[in-house]
């Protein structure tokens, strides 16, 4: 078996997700466990973040590398070419979202420039959720279309021993125009996968803020997949009760554990779709030996719907400080019947109501700017915002807007319906609108983008001046920043 030289690259901004990815970390454990070594390029700290303003925006720089100035895309690839001598790899392994997918393409371009042989295989998020763009993207081989971890070693062992290779199942791939498409694969024995590899990742990636200190955070996950298809997600594609697995929970623990004492772990951040999809014998468990031999403070996502308050009780005793729930909208009907997420407004209520009782910090994410959407829904969630704020203590946050990514229902009822706005960009993503409809406009959901947390926080009595805010103006950006100051010291 021939040695292959290896280059993995990561497309990112420092803003995009929270902390080093998972995915990224397991992928990397896998093929090290099976004796390929890599060389990583990343682009986060070193990449210039499109400009955003902070007092709207619910995505923000989590760290800074104070020794790095950050640089335009250009710069950043001339840099790469510098770097590293890309004649010299058999393999490249990228990590895209939709909104780094071209930055990843650069890097690529880059590469086949000067080694057209370089195998390229491109996994993460994109090539998910659009696996028939992405295969047919200039300079890309091969793309995984479910996870990777036992995928990329079978594929990696078969290129390193001149097997053939365009039957391993999870991958599709591109021979000079002939499309090759196999089967989803995912990984149905969790326990077997090895301990994440974080190592290679700057440190910044791991400094998040949490209540005015900088933790050591770790993003760590005990299970995968989700139940639910909701109409705006990429589980719409992949997701739903059978793909939802977990950890046993010895296993969990003990990888916990492992994580904690290797990387000086602070605070977890489980990127788990929702812990309450255990059952409760399973996270009794967890909770006990999580309380006892773990103790790590930690944040998590959760569903509203499956939270009571034994598991809110379990929660706290395992030192759970924060729990951020997708609500999505304010309005019941169009959250049910629009968004297919079967979650109504008393659940909401009471699991925020749980979270007060038990003292852990609650958040709930909604969208703005969706299809069929108008100004008076909208308020709906900003309504619906507030009360959760002034009567259950939530914390207050921004909002994104709806972004029709690639293999979502949603998306396609957009380029039915003619709802794209004319100026969409991946680089914002969900920083800007991506729709300009008839009854809700381009410029009527950026306002709202930018006033969201405003209206949230202020009394009603205020929303008059609030909604001049709604312009761009160096006055408006002032007063929403200021609003922003007071609400999150």
């Amino acid at each position: 078996m021939r040695q292959l030289k290896i280059l993995f690259l990561y497309p990112n901004y420092a803003y995009v997700g929270i902390g080093a990815p998972v995915g990224v970390a397991s992928i990397a454990a896998a093929i090290k466990e099976k004796g390929f070594d890599f060389d990583f390029f990343d682009t986060s700290f070193i990449l210039k973040v499109p400009k955003l303003n902070d007092f709207y925006s619910a995505f923000k720089a989590h760290a800074t590398a104070d020794d790095i100035v950050p640089q335009s895309l250009d710069v950043v690839v001339e840099q790469f070419k510098n770097e590293f001598d890309l004649s010299s790899y058999d393999i490249v392994l990228v990590s895209t979202l939709t909104r780094t997918h071209n930055i990843g393409l650069q890097l690529i371009k880059a590469v086949k420039e000067v080694n057209p042989s370089a195998y390229v295989i491109v996994g993460g998020l994109h090539p998910v959720v659009a696996p028939e763009e992405t295969i047919r993207d200039e300079g890309i081989d091969c793309i995984c279309i479910g996870e990777g971890d036992e995928g990329i070693v079978e594929l990696l062992q078969r290129i390193a021993k001149d097997l053939s290779f365009k039957d391993v199942q999870g991958f599709w791939f591109n021979d000079n125009g002939t499309i090759t498409r196999n089967q989803d694969r995912f990984e149905n024995n969790l326990d077997a996968m090895p301990l994440p590899d974080y190592s290679f990742f700057r440190k910044e990636h791991f400094a998040t803020a949490f209540d005015g200190k900088i933790y050591n955070t770790l993003p760590v996950e005990i299970s995968r997949g989700c139940l639910y298809k909701c109409s705006f997600c990429h589980h719409s594609r992949n997701g739903g009760v059978g793909t939802y697995r977990k950890y046993s929970v010895r296993v969990a623990i003990d990888k916990l554990k492992k994580l904690k004492e290797m990387y000086d772990v602070e605070f977890f951040r489980f990127v788990d779709e929702s812990l309450s999809f255990m059952s409760k014998d399973y996270f009794r468990e967890l909770s006990e030996l999580y309380a006892k031999e773990v103790g790590v403070p930690f944040v998590v996502m959760t569903n509203a719907h499956t939270l009571d308050d034994e598991t809110a009780g379990m929660l706290k005793k395992m030192n759970c400080v924060a729990i951020s729930m997708g609500v999505e909208h304010g309005n019941e009907d169009f959250r049910i019947n629009m968004l297919d997420k079967k979650l109504k407004d008393k659940h909401v209520y009471n699991a925020f109501s749980l979270l007060k009782k038990h003292g852990i910090r609650a958040t709930a994410y909604f969208l703005v700017g969706l299809p069929h959407e108008t100004r008076e829904m909208a308020f709906a969630s900003i309504r619906m915002n507030k009360r959760l704020v002034e009567e259950f203590d939530a914390a207050p946050s921004g909002v994104p807007c709806f972004h029709p990514y690639p293999g979502t229902k949603l998306t396609k009822i957009c380029h039915e319906e003619n709802l794209l706005a004319d100026n969409i960009s991946e680089d914002y993503a969900c920083l800007r609108p991506a729709l300009d409809m008839p009854q809700f406009s381009y410029d009527e959901i950026n306002g709202i983008y930018r006033t969201f947390f405003a209206y949230s926080v202020m009394p009603e009595k205020y929303w008059p001046l609030v909604e001049l805010c709604e312009k761009e103006s160096k006055a408006s950006d002032k007063m929403l920043q200021t609003i922003m100051n007071i609400h999150t010291k």
